[in-house]
């Protein structure tokens, strides 16, 4: 299995086509992002935990309902990241893949805006929250991912 660590701010949205959004104090997926992650999932068949701050308080579930649904990306989230308070994000995804059950993971990479990935900084795509994820960051993605 193929895992997309996702943060959602500064991935899933940009300063261009996301506007606010009611259910969060954030903005709303950017569609450019969108179809930017679908691709990367249509090429790899990688699953989605969500690693974004928007995970706290939540459950896969809950997230799934209340936000990826609307973007018909449900069926692809896997599981969240723990938190890890006061640590970099790179500890609570080295948590998480320490933790798992799941012992055929294939490949990860990281989608984030922020560089505090420790150990793990090799499968980081960093992306311009002002663009957000672009066709050039899904391309290095899937990269990461069959290498």
């Amino acid at each position: 299995m193929k895992l997309i660590f996702l943060d959602i701010d500064g991935v899933m949205n940009n300063w261009i086509e996301s506007q606010p959004s009611n259910k969060h104090e954030s903005l709303e997926f950017a569609s450019s992002c969108v179809e930017n992650l679908k691709y990367i999932l249509k090429e790899t068949n990688a699953r989605i935990v969500v690693s974004s701050t928007w995970r706290i308080g939540e459950t896969e579930k809950t997230l799934k309902d209340k936000v990826f649904k609307h973007y018909d990306l449900e069926k692809y989230i896997l599981d969240v990241t723990p938190v890890c308070w006061e640590e970099p994000r790179g500890v609570e995804i080295a948590s998480y893949l320490a933790s798992l059950h799941i012992c055929n993971v294939e490949g990860i990479v990281i989608l984030d805006d922020d560089s505090d990935m420790e150990d793990l900084k090799d499968y980081l795509v960093r992306t311009d929250p002002k663009y957000g994820l672009t066709k050039k960051d899904a391309e290095l993605a899937i990269q990461i991912l069959i290498k």
